[in-house]
C-alpha cells in the first residue's frame, strides 16, 4: 500500500507539473494583432498609390526596428471586383498599443497623398492566436485570404480543428520556405457579424498556393470527417477567397 501511495503521489505530481506547464504555455501564447487598410483607387491613379506605399517604408522600418511593430506589408489584389479593393496594406504587432502608436507615427510623418483623396477606404483590426512567420523581407510573394461565416457557437470548434490538423502542416511549409507565414484571425473590432474567421497565408512563390491546396486535400483525404466538420460549422454561402501580389512584406 505504501508503494502504491508513493507511485500515486509521483504520478499526481508529474501530472500536475505537466498540466501546469501546458497551461502556462497556452496562456503565454503570443497574440498577433493585424491592422489592415483596404483602398479602392481609380485605375489611372494606381501608380500614385504605389508611390505612396513606398513613401511609408522608412517610417515603418523604424517601427519594426524599435519593436513597435513585428511586421508590415502591402499588396495589390490579383482578382478584382467592381467595388473591392485595388490596394491593401497592413501592420502587425503583439499589442493593441503597438498598432495605435504606429498609426500615430504615420500621421506625424505627414504622409498625406493626393491619390488618397479620391480613394474609398476600409479598415479591419484583427486578432490571432494561431500564427507563424519566418523573419525576412519578401517581394513578389502572394497573399491568400479565405473568409468564412461560421454558425453561431462554432467559431472555437472551427479554430481548434484548424489548429489541430492544418497548423502543423502549415508549420512544415514555413520551415521549408514554401510559406513566409500564416495566421487565423478573428475581428478585434467587429464590423457587424461576430461569427467570422479569416485565414491568411503568404507564399514565397506562386507554386506555394498549389502546395497549400494539395496539403489541404491530403489532410482531408486521410480523414474525410475533418473536412466534413469544417463544412458543418460554416454557414451556406459564407465563404469567399482573395489573392494578392505582395509588393513588399517585412517580418521579424
Amino acid at each position: 500500500m505504501r508503494k502504491l501511495l508513493i507511485c500515486a503521489s509521483v504520478f499526481a505530481i508529474g501530472f500536475f507539473a505537466n498540466w501546469t506547464s501546458a497551461s502556462a504555455q497556452e496562456k503565454s501564447e503570443p497574440i498577433l494583432y493585424t491592422y489592415v487598410a483596404e483602398w479602392n483607387v481609380p485605375r489611372p491613379q494606381w501608380g500614385g498609390m504605389d508611390q505612396f506605399a513606398q513613401s511609408m517604408t522608412a517610417t515603418l522600418d523604424k517601427l519594426v526596428d524599435d519593436g513597435t511593430l513585428t511586421g508590415y506589408g502591402s499588396a495589390d489584389p490579383v482578382v478584382h471586383t467592381e467595388n473591392g479593393p485595388t490596394h491593401e496594406d497592413w501592420m502587425q504587432a503583439t499589442s493593441v498599443a503597438g498598432i495605435l502608436r504606429a498609426l500615430d507615427a504615420i500621421k506625424e510623418a505627414d504622409m498625406a497623398s493626393p491619390v488618397l483623396a479620391n480613394a474609398r477606404h476600409n479598415d479591419e483590426f484583427l486578432r490571432s492566436t494561431i500564427h507563424r512567420y519566418k523573419a525576412g523581407t519578401y517581394q513578389h510573394a502572394y497573399l491568400w485570404v479565405g473568409s468564412f461565416a461560421i454558425k453561431p457557437g462554432h467559431v472555437e470548434d472551427w479554430s481548434q480543428n484548424f489548429k489541430t490538423y492544418m497548423a502543423p502542416e502549415l508549420d512544415k511549409l514555413v520551415e521549408d520556405g514554401t510559406l513566409a507565414g500564416y495566421q487565423l484571425d478573428t475581428q478585434l473590432v467587429h464590423e457587424g457579424d461576430t461569427n467570422t474567421l479569416d485565414y491568411a497565408f503568404v507564399t514565397t512563390h506562386a507554386d506555394g498556393i498549389d502546395k497549400v491546396q494539395a496539403m489541404i486535400r491530403r489532410v482531408e483525404g486521410k480523414n474525410p470527417a475533418i473536412g466534413g466538420s469544417f463544412d458543418s460549422w460554416e454557414r451556406d454561402k459564407g465563404h469567399s477567397d482573395s489573392i494578392a501580389l505582395i509588393t513588399l512584406m517585412k517580418t521579424k
